[in-house]
């Protein structure tokens, strides 16, 4: 009732991210196993407390941090609050029992120790991804959880953030309503290396941007990843190499991540091998090939590519836009973020801050800005890789 399989074609209606790992599948590109709580649970779980909703709602002050705070925080108490039916935490439950475990190569050298038992079995690791084709990029999100009562919690965690204050102001300025979010649950990789590629970064360029460990880092912010623009027509490669002093690895112990150091010698060195390098940029002309130009995640795990995730990307160049041209506007969703006309160029602008602009698309093709200005880039060693 709940609970849809990855290879389930019913996934092209549960969302942008469910769609794609749907896609992925069917177009042989490797899953880790995992399954789809549908939109149908959290409508389900939430509709009782709807009309409550609709009454905070409707006497928020959009323009008030603190009336937005106040909102987010009573609509979230309600729902950890609200118990799962029990058909519905029964089935969520038995699709967790019926996932195999494997043990990661930490998991192997602490496995007398570690025993994670529930129900008389050991259960792997986990991960949640929401998939919404409105706000997706501020929803909670989690890499990894262990157990019958974090998996649930963890749930309703993502249910509670599609109300958080940037959620709903985000929907208010866009004038989406609300609609009922579904869950990708996949086995967590514990990769030694992941990152981003976006397949047409410009007209000639692919970018590949990579970091040791988990993607987290990246999407943190919390170091750059190295950057590898490699021409699509000749077989040309510029990379830049930035220096990385830790990584974020599964914990071993229990949900969540750890910071693991990164030995000195490997610090200046490039993340990723040529025979790597190689690998993902075939794939990116192989998801292109059957998606269009795209963002997709990856992550490698002894010598295996996984693609965790993908969505299209929008080129201003692809789309006849010339220097200085407004291709969006920007409207502000969280601390840090500009508003204003967003303009083409070598360094977009918007209201004379400059920076990267990743321009996205929703379910309604209008495209919004989820607009990150990172801090200028630390020294970098750049290097011209031969064909």
């Amino acid at each position: 009732m709940y609970i849809l399989d990855l290879n389930d074609n019913a996934l092209v209606d549960e969302g942008q991210h469910a769609s794609g790992v749907h896609k992925l599948i069917r177009s042989g590109f490797q899953q880790q196993d995992g399954f789809v709580l549908s939109k149908a649970a959290h409508r389900d779980f939430i509709s009782p407390l709807q009309s409550t909703i609709d009454q905070l709602l409707a006497n928020v002050d959009y323009e008030s941090r603190e009336s937005l705070n106040r909102a987010a925080e009573h609509i979230e108490n309600m729902i950890l609050g609200r118990p799962m039916s029990a058909d519905m935490r029964s089935e969520i439950l038995e699709a967790y029992k019926s996932m195999s475990y494997t043990a990661s190569i930490s998991d192997e050298l602490l496995k007398t120790k570690l025993r994670f038992i529930s129900s008389g079995r050991e259960k792997p690791c986990l991960s949640l991804r929401p998939s919404s084709s409105q706000t997706a990029p501020l929803l909670a999100r989690f890499t990894s959880i262990r157990g019958d009562d974090e998996l649930l919690f963890s749930i309703k965690k993502c249910w509670a953030s599609l109300f958080s204050p940037e959620a709903l102001y985000y929907r208010h300025k866009r004038q989406f309503s609300y609609e009922p979010i579904a869950i990708v649950i996949q086995k967590t990789i514990n990769a030694e290396k992941s990152g981003f590629v976006i397949t047409s970064f410009n007209k000639t360029q692919m970018l590949i941007e990579a970091i040791h460990g988990l993607v987290d880092t990246l999407r943190r912010n919390e170091q750059t990843g190295d950057k590898y623009f490699s021409h699509k027509i000749l077989d040309e490669k510029v990379q830049k190499v930035f220096k990385k002093t830790y990584k974020r690895a599964v914990d071993p112990l229990r949900s969540g991540v750890i910071k693991e150091p990164i030995p000195v010698r490997y610090q200046d060195r490039p993340v990723l091998n040529d025979s790597e390098l190689n690998k993902l940029g075939e794939m990116a002309n192989d998801l292109e090939s059957s998606f269009g130009p795209s963002e997709y995640e990856w992550a490698i795990l002894r010598g295996k590519v996984y693609i965790t995730d993908i969505k299209p990307f929008f080129c201003a160049e692809e789309h006849g836009t010339s220097e200085g041209e407004k291709i969006a506007d920007a409207i502000p969703v969280s601390a840090g973020t500009a508003k204003g006309a967003v303009q083409s160029g070598e360094n977009v602008a918007i209201d004379g801050s400059t920076g990267l602009v990743y321009i996205v698309r929703d379910q309604y093709e209008q495209s919004h800005p989820a607009a990150q200005y990172p801090s200028p880039y630390p020294q970098a060693q750049e290097t011209r890789i031969p064909g």
